[in-house]
């Protein structure tokens, strides 16, 4: 489908609103908003159960009469409940304090002992002195009984605007913030978390709900094991001016509310959001887990050997088994792990644990399917930029010379057109559930899009920015998560300029010059005809295998992308070149995205050097089947798909383009023999181990008219036999949707694909070899030699030997290539909307696309 626009099932504009006029919600349209007390008025984004960044100053603001004074305040409860009583020992003796620390439950510990084994008694000192150190100790148990408390005082400028910053804080929850103006008004806050906060941008694939992704269901029902781990806010789709002019947009974020992640909840976010947010925060809460472990295991062998006189050395392959065995069975766990919670700051900095100890995630959804990078900038800064004129321009274009009356005809005229088409086609699509997106585009044509440029659209230029990135900032952030692209694909050529004046806004907008972009490279897409999917199906033959006028927009905006994340500081970007849906612009495999990109974040911005296999892991769990028990399951894939497609949705058929029965065929493919393989392949690390995506960095040609490419973040560096592009041709004939290119990657590798190291037929390499002439040929790949080289490897691409290997290698150039004649100028990689993408890194990644002169 050629349109963006809104995600299919994703809540529209103006959704929010409409709920509140309901019968049953009147009375809230005259109530007065959650965040105002009397004059006072703190942004919308501030609300109960709301997640304030950590380890950053923490800003408030809103608005209040010009020139009025007041003070923030933030109340945090005492950390993890402890109190720091002393190590003590594995049978609670020892430390001191109330019991309710660390070390065990008497307040006095019994002395030390020498080498032989007897008590050593306490020198008798200054009695004065050791008076003053118990009241001291006293002081400080009590106090760290005490909530912290910090404030902040503000004043009003002329407009009536505050923004005062809090000092940053570690991770905690159950705060309170309250903001209170002298002599009168305040407003209050509670259950308040303090962890990471991602702002989640962009267009329909970062709107696309994690209630209409692949296993969508399941994951809504597995949310309910991030309870106060993942919360998350909807910052409401706005951009029309009247929406500011008429209070609409205040209504739309009074109904507005942070949210935490449950099964009732969930299906709301968006789906690229939730795997972000939930790999990221069971990576940091896992990886404190796991230096806890650490020492609880050694403390614990240690027991074992003092007490039981059995060494069992950590690289023995029953080490852990072994010790927790023994802690379970004599009852001393819990005192052990009480040591190791007092030992771990001994060996750590505080600081290190603070980063991976009980870290809560906050997602801003902050996002409207369709919309230009243009939208979310304001005008003064598209007004700065040459490209951004051009935009403004072709605003103005269809505004100037007509009314505010003619402009909002125009807006209306195209929401009923709109309005028809989704209507009409959503009754098809219940009454026709095989029906192909495809086969609906020849019945009835496409989507009315885009809307008109006009102020009352909420897609127009600056709008999005100004009623909702304005609205949302300078609220503390650690960074941006942003999928967007497809709308600017017109204009591939501005995108870089555009993107790059994006994040200069963002971070001058949000006062933090290195703020962290995470960008989300566009996978493949095409707009496929019904023409295009009959032939696919009948002859076998990818519709890249034909010469097209491709317009080659899409690689364009990709390569923008990646100039961008490599010319700006701070900014990440992953390849998605193995998540797209063959002829549908919105693929629903979202947890590839979503782990990626949270992998990337870890190893860049987190300090996980390595991941260890907890990403991996994560990715098992996230993607469970019905009936899975993770690495212990008992039951074949096949019994497991089956169970699943007798449930699937009809829809989700008809969006894949296949029936029930093909879904079965496929699950059949799929199965892997025996449980003991689906354990194998589950515990593979397919997705994500190391973050980086394989780079091309330099090529160059050799005396016989090949090429060699170095590529780096290349560990494992391999061609799938069969590209998992989003959809693929089997040797029948037959036609596989990417979901299920993304389950096989899941669930067992190897069967769906033979990872090797040549492939000789052009059309399923994705390289192409560029002569004088400026012609591009398809070309033969194989991966060089790489053993010495560590993250690097080295590829090597050449043409056939003959016309009939390669579509679009004349019969004249292939005799000079037989002759040893044709010199290539350029070399390129997955250089098309659509094309096979068959290298990956080790760890599952795919290769960028790229395009390198010689």
């Amino acid at each position: 489908m050629s349109a963006t626009g809104l995600a299919p099932g994703s809540a529209g504009i103006g959704a929010d609103v409409d709920t509140m006029n309901d019968s049953s919600d009147q009375a809230s349209a005259t109530t007065p908003p959650r965040n105002h007390d009397g004059e006072l008025a703190v942004a919308a984004i501030f609300d109960d159960g709301m997640v304030l960044q950590r380890h950053q100053p923490i800003a408030v603001f809103g608005e209040a009469p010009a020139g009025s004074t007041g003070t923030v305040t933030l109340t945090i409860p005492p950390r993890h409940g402890a109190v720091d009583s002393g190590p003590g020992d594995a049978d609670g003796n020892g430390g001191h304090g109330n019991g309710s620390g660390h070390g065990g439950n008497s307040s006095h510990g019994g002395g030390k002992k020498n080498k032989k084994g007897k008590n050593r008694k306490r020198k008798s000192g200054n009695p004065a002195k050791a008076a003053a150190a118990e009241a001291a100790s006293a002081a400080r148990a009590a106090r760290a009984l005490e909530p912290d408390v910090v404030s902040a005082s503000f004043t009003t400028n002329t407009d009536g605007h505050f923004s005062v910053t809090l000092p940053a804080q570690d991770a905690a929850h159950g705060c309170t913030l309250t903001v209170t103006l002298d002599g009168g008004s305040s407003v209050t806050f509670s259950d308040v978390a303090i962890g990471e906060v991602w702002l989640c941008g962009g267009q329909s694939n970062m709107e696309f709900e994690l209630q209409n992704s692949f296993l969508g269901a399941e994951q809504i029902a597995e949310s309910a094991s991030l309870a106060g781990q993942v919360r998350f806010y909807n910052v409401p789709k706005s951009g029309a001016v009247s929406d500011l002019a008429d209070g609409t947009l205040e209504q739309l974020e009074s109904a507005a509310r942070w949210q935490p992640v449950n099964p009732a909840t969930a299906g709301s976010m968006s789906a690229v959001g939730y795997y972000f947010a939930s790999t990221l925060a069971l990576s940091l809460s896992g990886r404190y887990d796991q230096l806890l472990a650490d020492v609880v295991l050694e403390l614990g062998a240690a027991e074992l050997r003092r007490r039981v006189g059995v060494f069992v050395p950590p690289e023995d392959p029953t080490y852990e088994d072994t010790v927790l065995q023994y802690l379970q069975d004599t009852g001393l766990y819990d005192n052990v792990r009480k040591q190791a919670e007092h030992r771990l700051p001994q060996r750590l900095p505080a600081a290190v644990i603070e980063r991976y100890r009980d870290v809560p995630v906050g997602i801003v959804d902050c996002y409207i399917g369709g919309t230009s990078a243009s939208a979310w900038i304001s005008e003064d800064w598209l007004d700065s930029s040459a490209v951004g004129k051009q935009y403004l321009e072709r605003f103005h274009e269809t505004c100037d010379g007509k009314s505010e009356a003619e402009q909002a005809q125009l807006f209306a005229d195209w929401q009923a057109d709109n309005l028809a088409y989704c209507e009409r086609t959503d009754a098809v699509r219940r009454e026709r559930p095989d029906i192909t997106p495809w086969d609906l585009e020849a019945e009835y044509g496409c989507c009315p899009w885009p809307p008109p440029q006009v102020p009352q659209s909420a897609w127009h230029v600056t709008g999005p920015y100004m009623n909702m990135v304005s609205r949302v900032a300078p609220y503390s952030i650690a960074g941006v998560l942003w999928y967007q692209g497809e709308e600017d694909s017109a204009y591939a050529d501005g995108y870089e300029e555009l993107l790059t004046l994006l994040i200069n806004q963002w971070r001058s907008t949000w006062n933090s010059p290195r703020l962290p972009f995470m960008l989300i490279q566009l996978p493949q897409y095409t707009a496929a005809s019904a023409a295009d999917i009959v032939e696919l199906k009948a002859t076998g033959e990818a519709v890249v295998s034909r010469e097209t006028d491709e317009s080659f927009q899409w690689p364009a905006i990709r390569a923008a992308q990646l100039a961008v994340a490599d010319e700006l500081p701070n900014v990440g970007i992953v390849s998605t070149m193995d998540c797209g849906t063959f002829g549908d612009i919105h693929p629903t495999d979202k947890t590839t995205v979503g782990i990626r990109a949270a992998a990337y974040a870890l190893e860049r911005w987190y300090g996980f050097a390595e991941l260890d296999g907890a990403a991996a892991d994560m990715a098992d769990d996230f993607i469970e089947m019905p009936g899975d028990s993770g690495n212990n399951a008992t039951g074949s894939l096949a019994d497991e798909m089956a169970a699943d497609l007798d449930d699937l949705d009809p829809t989700l058929a008809s969006v894949l383009g296949v029936n029930h029965d093909e879904l079965d065929d496929i699950a059949d493919m799929l199965a892997p023999t025996s449980p003991e393989e689906l354990a194998e392949f589950r515990g593979s690390n397919a997705i994500v181990n190391e973050a980086g995506c394989p780079r091309a960095r330099e090529a160059f040609a050799t005396p016989d008219g090949a090429v060699l490419v170095r590529f780096s973040d290349a560990v494992g560096l391999h061609l799938a036999e069969n590209p998992t592009v989003s959809g693929d041709i089997s040797e029948t004939g037959d036609f596989t949707p990417l979901t299920f290119s993304f389950a096989e990657r899941i669930f067992g590798e190897s069967l769906m694909t033979a990872y090797v190291s040549t492939i000789l037929d052009p059309l399923r390499s994705g390289f192409e070899l560029a002569g004088a002439d400026g012609r591009w040929y398809r070309a033969c790949v194989a991966i060089a030699d790489s053993s010495d080289l560590d993250d690097e490897a080295m590829v090597r691409a050449w043409l056939p030997d003959s016309a009939e290997e390669s579509c679009n290698v004349d019969n004249e150039t292939a005799d000079g290539i037989a002759d040893g004649a044709f010199r290539p100028t350029a070399i390129r990689y997955a250089w098309r909307d659509w094309t096979a993408a068959p290298l990956f890194s080790e760890a599952g990644n795919p290769a960028f696309p790229f395009l390198l002169e010689l």
